[in-house]
């Protein structure tokens, strides 16, 4: 597992450094993940690291959902990268406006019972 995790973080700076000169020269980078051979590490190994987590899981008498909280955990930092991603693209230079992650942070907060959003403002 450590060896395949380290080969993984070994090849993403590759391609996040050709995905970035896609953006910056305004072109549509690659949509295959099959391109990006982290990702395809990643993909090609999810299946026998899940089954391998289960075996050991099981071996130390512990039921397999605890396996599911690592895949939330992996999809929860995934979903805020990519927020936080479009944060900074959407939001203006000059802070004056509020962008779209900042609003639903902010319903999440305040709960979103049919409230008007901008007296909290």
């Amino acid at each position: 597992m450590p060896v395949i995790w380290l080969a993984i973080l070994v090849n993403l700076p590759r391609d996040l450094t050709e995905v970035w000169s896609f953006l910056f020269e305004r072109r549509i980078p690659p949509l295959n993940p099959l391109h990006y051979e982290s990702l395809l590490m990643f993909m090609l190994t999810l299946i026998p690291c899940q089954s391998l987590a289960v075996r050991r899981l099981h071996d130390s008498g512990k039921s397999a959902k605890w396996v599911k909280l690592r895949l939330v955990a992996t999809t929860s930092g995934v979903m805020l990268v990519i927020g936080m991603s479009t944060e900074f693209t959407t939001s203006d230079v000059g802070g004056n406006g509020s962008s779209t992650l900042s609003n639903a942070l902010l319903m999440a907060v305040i709960g979103g019972h049919g409230q008007s959003m901008e007296r909290y403002l």
